[in-house]
């Protein structure tokens, strides 16, 4: 992330510290339950979690396969989903009208790959093959606002992709519009949550007290955090990805869920600033929740 970026980005920080989560640099003391009254107990060493970033996915929008009818809007966008999802309809499935964008999920087939016509502006159209629907049918979300700070809006998109037991993700575009008026597509790879974040938690056991850390925060878990063993301790990001648009001050934050033994066993929640920029995707401003 370049200064200017990181300098805008830092004095619009979003988050509150978690009132249950201990944020600090180094060692803090914090008495135990009902402890002989000369001992403590040390906490996790704790230090900055920094930003992690990896390259987009880069695609190019096809043309139109043609001059479609596009519908207005429906009776609400979860009725559209659900009417798109009985298949050959086209459907307006999210749009923001002040700025000319607007989300189609495109006819399909049953068990075929689904694909999104945009909108953007006139008659500005591009195909993109987007995954955007589970059983659940949630709509997609989308924004339009100034992610990378080079004075021009992308187009924003967040689709649900992945659900089930203990699992909730959605996947982020930014779209670019081009000098020509073609419009690129830029999602934001799942290792970099996933994998990337993984790698940041940890989780310690100090006094039969269990204690997750992500940067300089940390959270103690439940009384009835189940007992581990020292091989089981490898703490991920779990399998929820959910993304929050914040257009007045051009901010995408995502949030997520911890587990500790890369199933669905969630013992808290975290959430990242993500930013933008040169195809480019930066995770900071880590929090940890309870």
């Amino acid at each position: 992330m370049s200064n200017k970026r990181r300098k805008r980005h830092e004095k619009r920080r979003f988050c509150p510290l978690p009132a249950l989560a201990l944020a600090g640099c180094g060692p803090a003391e914090v008495p135990l339950e009902n402890p002989p009254a000369e001992k403590s107990v040390s906490l996790p060493e704790t230090g900055p979690a920094g930003s992690l970033s990896a390259p987009a996915i880069v695609t190019q929008g096809r043309e139109a396969a043609e001059a479609y009818d596009l519908p207005g809007p429906g009776q609400n966008f979860h009725h559209e989903m659900n009417r798109w999802g009985s298949g050959g309809v086209l459907a307006l499935l999210a749009e923001v009208p002040e700025a000319g964008t607007a989300f189609y999920g495109l006819p399909y087939a049953k068990d075929a790959h689904e694909s999104v016509l945009l909108r953007w502006g006139g008659d500005r159209l591009a195909e993109f093959d987007w995954n955007f629907a589970t059983p659940r049918m949630f709509p997609p979300e989308m924004a339009c606002f100034d992610a990378d700070g080079d004075g021009e809006d992308e187009l924003i998109a967040a689709c649900y992709y992945g659900s089930g037991t203990g699992v909730s993700i959605y996947e982020l575009h930014v779209v670019e519009k081009n000098p020509d008026g073609t419009l690129t597509d830029y999602t934001l790879p799942e290792g970099l949550w996933q994998e990337q974040i993984s790698a940041l938690l940890r989780l310690d056991e100090l006094g039969g007290r269990y204690f997750l850390s992500l940067g300089r925060e940390l959270v103690e878990l439940v009384p009835d955090f189940p007992q581990i063993t020292e091989g089981e301790q490898s703490p991920s990001a779990g399998w929820i990805a959910e993304f929050l648009f914040l257009p007045e001050e051009s901010i995408i934050v995502l949030r997520g869920a911890a587990d500790c033994w890369h199933t669905t066993y969630y013992v808290a929640n975290y959430s990242a600033e993500v930013c933008y920029e040169d195809g480019i995707f930066t995770l900071w401003n880590f929090h940890l929740y309870s």
